[in-house]
């Protein structure tokens, strides 16, 4: 029997975020022959061939089909398939890029896994406004209240005055 399983290391990214991508492979109850892993990567990610670690008999990408390929002449106890990939696209909303591998062998069914991570839009940050030099601010309301104070109370001092005026004059 074959067993599979695949996980990558974030669940959310942005466009140009690095995903490693861990796939485990292994078949119990014996030995199972001509063993074959294939990853099929989503369009959205680019993978960094120099990143691939395996000990797989042999391997391959396929940039055409965009498919990694591990070749295990004999397999039983789990192997272990590590390789990132770089996001390559930017999403308008938020989306999920499934990947999926599966593992094939003479004699056994195929199984298969995935790992899904969420392609998220980038945050944009809208411009600061230019400041004009008329925002109110804490300190400006703080010293603006005692000179008000003072303009209505020279106001009502002089309206007092005026129409003392206008009774001693009639």
């Amino acid at each position: 029997m074959l067993f599979i399983s695949k996980v990558a290391d974030k669940k959310s990214v942005y466009k140009d975020d690095i995903v490693t991508y861990t796939i485990k492979a292994r078949a119990e109850g014996g030995v199972a022959l001509n063993a074959v892993v294939k990853d099929q990567l989503p369009e959205e990610v680019a993978l960094d061939e120099s990143s691939i670690d395996s000990q797989a008999d042999d391997y391959a990408y396929d940039k055409d089909s965009h498919t990694l390929t591990f070749k295990f002449d004999e397999l039983s106890v789990e192997q272990v398939i590590t390789f990132k990939v770089k996001v390559i696209e930017e999403a308008n909303e938020a989306m999920d890029i499934e990947n999926i591998a599966t593992l094939s062998a003479d004699g056994c069914e195929e199984v298969k896994a995935s790992a899904i991570i969420q392609l998220i839009p980038p945050v944009i940050v809208p411009p600061e406004t230019p400041k004009t030099g008329y925002e109110t601010t804490k300190e400006s309301t703080a010293l603006s209240a005692p000179i008000i104070s003072a303009i209505a109370a020279m106001v009502s001092v002089m309206t007092g005055v005026g129409a003392f005026a206008l009774r001693k004059r009639f």
